[in-house]
């Protein structure tokens, strides 16, 4: 029945649509780091298959992924840069805006399991421990990518990115909209003889710039 339901939100996740998950009430990443101007880096863990393993679906895996939070304005620039500790490790990132329709606490996601490339919902949201109610979780995806350098898997849906460093992931993009962000990094289609069954140390930076007019 579990596989069942992980297809079925395969399927709205590809789709591009607000998928909502009835598998499990919402949950807490162990932590989610806030990143703001005067932190701009931290060292994320997670596990070489966290943001899509082949033994679940290929979904990404909460708890084995590391997770962070920023603000921006709509217009401004956001690099995300990771870097892995671990040869033959590829970093990648899916980032989400949480709106105001997102009423839920922002230290809950969804679920135990996330999408790499599309919305994640869950309207009227319970604590998976208490029961307590906690509003909507809505968070729509915003961009998204892997290390393309020395991997031997290239899913075009995932959108690889290429700088010609392995091991390192550069996201670039403009904030659509104002307000808060939340994004998961985890590992993507390790190398042969990477430990997949520890977590492995990614170093994170955030760094939201306003760009700069120019004179005509």
């Amino acid at each position: 029945m579990k596989i069942n339901k992980l297809a079925s939100f395969t399927l709205l996740a590809t789709a591009g649509f607000l998928a909502a998950s009835a598998s499990f009430a919402a949950t807490q990443p162990s932590q989610i780091t806030n990143f703001t101007a005067k932190r701009t880096t931290d060292v994320f863990t997670v596990k070489s298959k966290a943001w899509s393993d082949p033994a679940f679906g290929d979904m990404g895996w909460t708890h084995s992924s590391d997770w962070g939070r920023f603000v921006a304005r709509k217009g401004q620039t956001v690099t995300i840069k990771l870097t892995s500790e671990t040869i033959g490790v590829h970093p990648a990132v899916t980032v989400w805006f949480r709106d105001k329709d997102d009423t839920a606490p922002d230290s809950y996601v969804v679920d135990h399991f996330y999408p790499q490339y599309a919305n994640f919902t869950k309207f009227g949201a319970t604590d998976e421990g208490t029961g307590a109610s906690l509003g909507n979780i809505i968070m729509r995806i915003k961009a998204f990518g892997y290390d393309q350098d020395g991997n031997s898997k290239r899913v075009k849906s995932f959108n690889g990115i290429k700088d010609d460093v392995p091991g390192q992931l550069v996201l670039t993009f403009k904030a659509p909209n104002s307000g808060p962000y939340i994004f998961v990094v985890g590992g993507f289609n390790p190398d042969v003889g990477v430990d997949n069954t520890i977590k492995h140390n990614i170093n994170a930076s955030v760094v939201v710039t306003t760009p700069v007019a120019t004179t005509p």
